[in-house]
């Protein structure tokens, strides 16, 4: 399991604010807070649903540069890596 920095880190290199990344995972701001802070340990079905928030912002990031919507995102990675 990743550190509280670490966490921490991949929200922001993500580009998710706290209170966004409490209403994904369904948490309240004060709890991501203490994650983030050390304070609290998640579960590890808390930790998957950071992780999964982390990588749809990333899959939406990626949609973006190329240009299509997210639904195709993953056709469209798949069409250039052939």
């Amino acid at each position: 399991m990743l550190s509280a920095d670490k966490l921490r880190f991949l929200r922001i290199k993500h580009n998710i604010t706290q209170k966004e990344m409490a209403k994904q995972i369904n948490k309240s701001l004060t709890w991501i807070v203490k994650i983030e802070s050390g304070e609290y340990r998640p579960s590890e079905e808390t930790y998957q649903d950071w992780l999964n928030a982390c990588y749809k912002a990333q899959k939406k990031e990626i949609a973006k540069k190329l240009g299509t919507k997210i639904e195709n995102s993953e056709e469209k990675i798949e069409e250039t890596n052939e």
